[in-house]
């Protein structure tokens, strides 16, 4: 539909530009917020590189978050460059580009920059 912005396209990159900001080291935490309701994953940078990812229920601030899994410093990267580029094509291909789009695909090139082992 006209001036409508697929969801998919923003929540990949927040997460893209949540991971440029710690491999900057701004902070060893960035949180990605889901885009309705109280949720929010917590992304934790370890200090052996590995990431923390918590989800967790703003409403219950203070009580453990609902799921905490561990990845490998290269894992959770890959997984966001081949998602965004997946959905980019798509986005191409059905003629669906958009200034989100575009924001997507600037911060897909810094993190493939960041983390060129990881590049398709």
């Amino acid at each position: 539909m006209e001036g409508w912005s697929d969801a998919v396209v923003v929540v990949l990159g927040w997460w893209a530009n949540a991971l440029i900001r710690l491999n900057a080291q701004a902070g060893d935490m960035e949180v990605v917020h889901f885009m309705e309701g109280p949720y929010e994953v917590e992304i934790r940078r370890l200090a052996d590189g590995t990431f923390r990812l918590s989800a967790v229920e703003r409403r219950t601030q203070g009580g453990p978050p609902a799921r905490v899994r561990e990845v490998s410093e290269a894992a959770l990267p890959r997984a966001v460059l081949v998602a965004g580029d997946t959905v980019l094509q798509e986005c191409r291909a059905a003629d669906w580009w958009s200034a989100d789009a575009d924001t997507l695909e600037a911060a897909l090139a810094q993190l493939r920059a960041l983390y060129p082992n990881d590049a398709r």
